[in-house]
């Protein structure tokens, strides 16, 4: 796979630091996600990574070149992005026209604007809602829509912040499935970031932010085996891993489960 992304000893922050000396190489079709808790600086964390904010110190790269203040514009034309509220990021009041609006700013012609919208509503099982106002549809169509606006320009990677905050288990794995459609149909890469350890079961790259900085990074089994690193960063451990543990700790078990279904099946046997 190809690098698109590298992120050296990067800083971010306003007044102060939030998450220091961030190394991280992005490759084409990556799902990665940020764990942390809340105010541990994730929003900024996405608007520095997008180019919406110049980063403190460190460096990002993309396609090997160098980011700076003279080609961020540039930058910003190769990614999307997915803000945490998804109730009051819009601009418009009908589903179709937010869609068009990226498009029209950029001035693709009325035609590309038209198939993109079709291809897009359609990729995202949105078609129904597009003669909807806003405020009419569901939050799991809002949070479609969202990602749908962020990617009408086909970016070559997605950033999105915590859009599962708002969603209920089920909606965040439809989600979730739209990412790993993204990645395969369109070879995008995808940054995410969440609060909950749950909405990265299955990942093999995610990174735990704690104490202003990367704590813990690697695939999902190797994040909870650190359960006493993720309670000190403010992490939640899911009950079931937690119980897991416990069961494990008294050779009752010897594994991790993920679900009410192993732990009972293990303990049947």
């Amino acid at each position: 796979m190809d690098n698109v992304l590298t992120i050296e000893k990067l800083d971010i922050g306003y007044d102060k630091k939030l998450v220091n000396n961030i190394d991280l190489k992005v490759y084409e079709k990556d799902l990665i996600a940020f764990l942390a808790p809340n105010n541990a600086g994730k929003s900024t964390l996405i608007k520095t990574l997008c180019g919406m904010i110049y980063p403190k110190d460190g460096a990002i790269y993309y396609d090997g070149k160098r980011l700076a203040k003279s080609n961020f514009k540039r930058y910003m034309k190769k990614v999307g992005v997915v803000f945490e509220d998804i109730n009051n990021t819009y601009i418009c009041e009908k589903v179709d026209d937010e869609l068009k609006f990226p498009l029209v700013h950029l001035a693709y012609p009325y035609q590309e604007i038209k198939k993109r919208v079709k291809d897009v509503s359609k990729f995202l099982d949105i078609e129904n809602i597009l003669n909807k106002n806003i405020n009419d549809i569901t939050l799991l169509q809002k949070a479609k829509l969202s990602i749908g606006v962020a990617i009408m320009h086909m970016p070559k990677i997605l950033f999105v912040d915590d859009i599962f905050k708002s969603l209920n288990e089920k909606d965040k794995a439809i989600i979730m499935d739209i990412f790993k459609l993204l990645i395969v149909n369109y070879d995008m890469s995808i940054i995410f970031t969440t609060s909950d350890l749950n909405n990265c079961i299955g990942l093999d790259k995610i990174y735990v932010i704690g104490n202003n900085k990367i704590i813990l990074h690697g695939d999902y089994d190797e994040i909870v085996k650190n359960d006493n690193e993720l309670s000190k960063a403010g992490i939640e451990i899911p009950i079931m891993i937690d119980l897991s543990r416990k069961l494990e700790f008294y050779n009752l078990i010897d594994q991790i489960y993920y679900d009410v279904d192993g732990v009972v099946n293990a303990l049947w046997k």
